[in-house]
């Protein structure tokens, strides 16, 4: 114990690095497995070598079966039998090129034996054995083939195989008997195992030291990325955040360490995410007001409540009432995404036909597409199709994707709004004809806060950047999901979906 202990200590102690620790841990891991691997691979190789001695005595036992049943007679006498076998060239070369096979006998039905092939120069032992037990006798009458094993002398313990012999009238001649010695055979099965061993283990060593250096190199990689995120860490806390331990890490606690890093990170911007909700409601609150109050009074002007508003008053009026609209959608969408990130926005799903928020889009915005020389055309494949979801977001977030639309589609442009029902979702498309997007500018739209930069609005003005990320989490919170196409020159399309209502 005091010396794993040490081990211990000294391996995965504080002072070793991350990757000099993994590396050790994979070293382990590796071994144990090839030597688990080594030893299956040698059972697998023994096994096969004990199968080779059992055909090497069953291709004995066919052989002088053969032989025995074309040239024994039971009516000619022992002598004249062995006379016409005489010196078996065939069954001598398999018998005496098997060393482990130390005789090979056929012994009549009564018992006797009757001819020799093989035999030691001392086999009393194997005269004692000469009777066959009856369950031996069973198995070779069931299946003409049975096995037993008894000790000897000098060969140790034997392994009998016998085989039954048939003449050509179907009588029982007797039995063939084959001793395959133990010892020899463990003697060569144990060479075999040296020289597999030391082939495996010459391969295991270049294998082991191939997958270290993986392993060496890939911890360090994960090492200096710790040490990146360490770094990071250290660097988005305040001053008056708790103290982080100097850069860069190592020792055994390094993902421990890590963790409470994270963890304090977390802190911070889950203060920071309060913070920024209590300040965009505060906004919200402040600004709400005076917005209100300008679309009242600038409906009042133009309506000559304060008398008489002349053709360039009213173009005037027109544009501060739409700024004040378009400045209270920007609160309204900075509220609703601080309302998402919270989990205090409210969603009220129910079955809804699909073509009802689209028409209501198309309503809604074909005066102001009109004057801008745009037409909308909306397209149903399934009057019938219902979504289940919640409809007044369905309708923000296609108010979102028409507003933007309409800002960068050309005069004579055209929108289009569609909806079909795809593997179980309903899918929404607003697609229109303007510049497009590049494609190195796509994967980040769905970002808060981000701009298109190489793209100018046709009519109006850039937003804040977080109208389609608004739609992303809209969508995502009703099990929708929303993707964006688009080639430069070729226009946008952007599609979401929700799921299908059950009917």
């Amino acid at each position: 114990m005091r010396i794993f202990d040490y081990l211990k200590e000294k391996v995965l102690g504080d002072g070793v690095s991350l990757r000099v620790k993994i590396t050790m841990l994979v070293a382990v891991y590796l071994t144990m497995a090839l030597a688990v691997l080594t030893g299956i691979i040698i059972q697998l190789q023994q096994q096969a070598f004990l199968s080779k001695s059992e055909e090497s005595a069953r291709e004995v036992i066919n052989e002088l079966s053969s032989t025995l049943y074309h040239k024994w007679s039971p009516k000619r006498t022992t002598e004249a039998n062995r006379a016409a076998i005489g010196s078996y060239h065939a069954l001598s070369d398999i018998v005496f090129r098997n060393d482990s096979m130390v005789y090979v006998v056929f012994q009549d039905s009564k018992g006797e034996i009757q001819y020799i092939a093989k035999s030691l120069n001392d086999y009393v032992w194997m005269m004692n054995h000469s009777r066959l037990d009856p369950y031996a006798l069973r198995r070779v009458s069931i299946t003409g083939f049975a096995t037993r094993s008894f000790a000897s002398y000098p060969e140790g313990r034997v392994t009998e195989y016998i085989g039954a012999v048939y003449g050509k009238e179907k009588e029982l001649l007797g039995f063939i008997r084959v001793g395959v010695s133990e010892k020899t055979v463990l003697a060569s099965m144990g060479q075999m195992t040296r020289n597999t061993v030391i082939k495996i283990v010459a391969v295991n060593v270049l294998i082991l030291s191939a997958l270290l250096l993986v392993a060496f190199y890939a911890a360090s990689a994960l090492e200096m990325r710790l040490n990146k995120i360490h770094t990071q860490a250290k660097k988005m806390l305040p001053p008056s955040a708790p103290a982080i331990s100097p850069s860069p890490l190592s020792g055994a606690n390094v993902l421990v360490e890590l963790s409470r890093e994270l963890e304090e990170v977390d802190q911070f911007v889950q203060g920071l995410k309060h913070k920024f909700m209590e300040l965009a409601s505060t906004i919200s609150h402040e600004f709400r007001s005076p917005m209100q109050a300008i679309q009242g009074y600038t409906d009042f002007l133009r309506r000559g409540g304060a008398g008489k508003v002349t053709p360039e008053m009213d173009k005037y009026l027109k544009i501060i009432g739409e700024n004040s609209e378009r400045f209270q959608g920007f609160i309204d969408n900075v509220m609703d995404l601080v309302r998402l990130d919270g989990g205090k926005l409210q969603f009220e799903p129910v079955s809804f036909p699909a073509a009802e928020p689209l028409g209501k889009i198309a309503e809604f915005f074909s005066k102001q597409a009109a004057e801008s020389g745009i037409s909308i055309k909306l397209q149903l494949s399934a009057p019938e199709l219902h979504a289940f979801g919640d409809p007044n977001r369905v309708y923000q977030v296609l108010f979102n994707l028409v507003s933007n639309a309409l800002k960068f589609t050309p005069v004579g442009g055209c929108i289009e709004l569609m909806a079909r029902e795809n593997n179980g979702f309903v899918e929404f498309f607003v697609k229109d004809n303007g510049p497009g997007i590049a494609a190195e500018s796509q994967a980040r739209l769905f970002t808060e806060f981000y701009q298109v930069t190489d793209t100018e609005p046709v009519r109006g003005f850039k937003g804040l950047g977080i109208g389609l990320a608004l739609c992303k989490k809209l969508v995502r919170a009703q099990n929708g999901s929303i993707r964006l196409e688009s080639e430069s020159g070729k226009g946008v399309t952007v599609s979401f979906t929700i799921p299908v209502a059950l009917r």
